[in-house]
């Protein structure tokens, strides 16, 4: 039987942002700990979220380990679909070569999603990340799905 929620549509979600894995200085000296509590948080919503949208910095500084991890850690999570957008930290080295290949399984071009929800279709770009403001690759071309 459908809840009023899924009769009208209505679409949830989580966001994660800036987990920084490999960062450890005395703000958060286990960045593993600390992601692995907020997805502790998320399965313990009373409802499950459609899906995980993560909006960058993955790594700190472009650690080459930090996508795999992040996307192992977010598995565990009870919402299956996970999104990522990058940031800045995530193609400080390699124009975000290292995030696509451990985080960007099932995005298109530098990294977007199109998808449909609830009835919603919903697309996601990539922001500026490269260079302080710089365009990520074709990122401001049109999104055609």
């Amino acid at each position: 039987m459908w809840s009023t929620k899924e009769a009208l549509g209505e679409l949830s979600y989580v966001q994660i942002s800036d987990s920084h894995m490999r960062f450890n200085k005395p703000a958060n000296m286990d960045v593993r700990a600390t992601l692995k509590a907020t997805v502790d948080k998320v399965n313990a919503l009373s409802a499950v979220p459609e899906f995980v949208l993560h909006t960058g910095d993955i790594s700190h500084l472009s650690k080459p380990e930090a996508p795999g991890t992040v996307d192992q850690i977010l598995k565990s999570a009870k919402p299956k679909d996970v999104f990522y957008v990058l940031g800045e930290d995530d193609v400080l080295n390699d124009d975000g070569k290292q995030f696509l290949e451990g985080c960007g399984k099932g995005s298109k071009g530098v990294g977007w999603y199109s998808f449909d929800k609830k009835g919603a279709h919903e697309p996601l770009r990539q922001g500026s990340a490269r260079g302080r403001g710089k365009p990520l690759g074709s990122q401001h071309s049109s999104i055609e799905d």
